[in-house]
């Protein structure tokens, strides 16, 4: 083995490459880039900002109350 040589092993399926893609904060707009990933089957990683959902479901428990 060389120690000068970076190997990479191949993905899954054999596959030499791979994207990824990230998006923050859960706005509205993301609704469309979920919808379009499911059409063509992609995935990918959507981070929720807690704040707006924690925000909604006090209000939806204050209803209930």
């Amino acid at each position: 083995m060389n120690p000068n040589r970076i190997e990479i092993p191949s993905f899954p399926g054999g596959k030499r490459m791979a994207v990824t893609t990230s998006f923050d904060d859960g706005v509205i707009h993301d609704r469309r880039v979920v919808q379009s990933f499911n059409e063509w089957g992609l995935k990918g990683t959507f981070n929720l900002n807690s704040g707006p959902l924690l925000r909604t479901a006090m209000k939806l428990s204050l209803k209930k109350g």
